[in-house]
């Protein structure tokens, strides 16, 4: 697919219990729509079953541009966003989540690329944590930077491809890429989840894409996320995060597979280490978390984030390890296809 102006976009927000949020996810969204002189566009925000008052706050909204509104009973993101697909009739669409706000400049320049390099049709935006005095927020940057320390040690225009895919972020939390493209890698998902809502709809999804192309990605095409402000929530988040893991990265040939492989096996030693001497159940753990908050800082981490990750560890390993026993529980009983 190329292009010879800019084609009409579709813009899919998939939403779960977020109304707080979307007001202003959306005000910010017709604003970057605005600055980037869009005139073909189209909104469509899929409610996956809320229970809040999605509905109301949606009705309340401008319908300029077009906004269109799904209602699915909840089956989680991947089928949501394949809904919001199938109801999209512009040749570009842009995936954007309920607590993702777009940069006013963010489509401006990816609309300029296009124009420039017809053949740059994939784009992964650059994701940036909204700033919170929280360690729980910032405990994220410091895992998202040392598993993608490649690209964000120095973020610039660029992009990857099969050769370096495990090397740089990925996710559909703001991702723009042809309509027929992504129904084409959407379908051609395999996830090993029995459950929809534990399958992996990023990686796997843009792994796919690869066939049509290297994954562009820019400091230039960024949004901001906010995310969980609470402990409670952060650790929700850590055993959902843990069990979409498994489908997603424990796969062979895979960057974290053998990693995984590794700390599966060293585990029981560390175990008997500290089950016969009751005193390192309690100094292993902590000087583990001192460790991880040095190394992080060597790494290039800032000193925040670092500290944040070496004090967070502990819960963090908890609840993530906990999701990761789910995620391999239920892709034992997966059929390894998507329904």
């Amino acid at each position: 697919m190329t292009v010879s102006e800019f084609p009409a976009l579709s813009v899919v927000l998939p939403t779960f219990n977020e109304s707080a949020w979307l007001p202003e996810t959306l005000e910010r969204l017709r604003a970057a729509i605005a600055a980037a002189e869009l005139t073909k566009v189209e909104i469509v925000v899929v409610d996956d079953g809320s229970t809040d008052d999605t509905a109301a706050v949606l009705d309340r909204q401008p319908r300029d541009p077009a906004l269109e509104v799904l209602t699915l009973a909840n089956s989680g993101r991947l089928a949501a966003r394949r809904a919001g697909l199938d109801a999209a009739t512009g040749e570009l669409v842009l995936f954007i989540d309920s607590r993702v706000h777009a940069h006013i400049d963010s489509l401006a320049f990816v609309r300029r690329e296009i124009e420039a390099h017809p053949e740059r049709l994939i784009w992964n935006g650059h994701a940036i944590t909204a700033s919170t005095s929280a360690p729980w927020t910032r405990f994220w940057d410091a895992i998202v930077f040392l598993a993608w320390r490649r690209y964000l040690r120095q973020p610039t225009t660029t992009s990857y491809g099969a050769d370096d895919f495990e090397y740089y972020p990925k996710g559909t939390t703001f991702f723009l890429a042809p309509k027929e493209w992504l129904i084409e890698a959407s379908d051609s998902v395999n996830s090993l989840s029995a459950d929809p809502a534990l399958s992996n709809d990023d990686t796997i999804m843009i792994r796919n894409l690869l066939r049509y192309g290297r994954i562009n990605i820019s400091p230039e095409f960024a949004c901001t996320y906010h995310p969980r402000s609470t402990f409670r929530a952060f650790m929700r988040n850590a055993y959902h995060r843990g069990s979409v893991l498994v489908d997603g990265h424990l796969r062979p040939g895979l960057r974290f597979h053998r990693p995984f492989q590794a700390v599966l096996l060293a585990l029981p030693l560390a175990v008997l280490w500290a089950v016969r001497r009751p005193r390192r159940l309690v100094a292993g753990p902590i000087g583990a978390s001192a460790a991880a908050g040095v190394l992080a800082k060597a790494a290039g981490v800032p000193t925040r984030d670092a500290g944040s990750l070496g004090l967070l560890l502990v819960p963090f390993s908890i609840a993530y390890g906990a999701g990761i026993v789910r995620g391999f529980r239920v892709r034992d009983r997966g059929d390894h296809s998507m329904p």
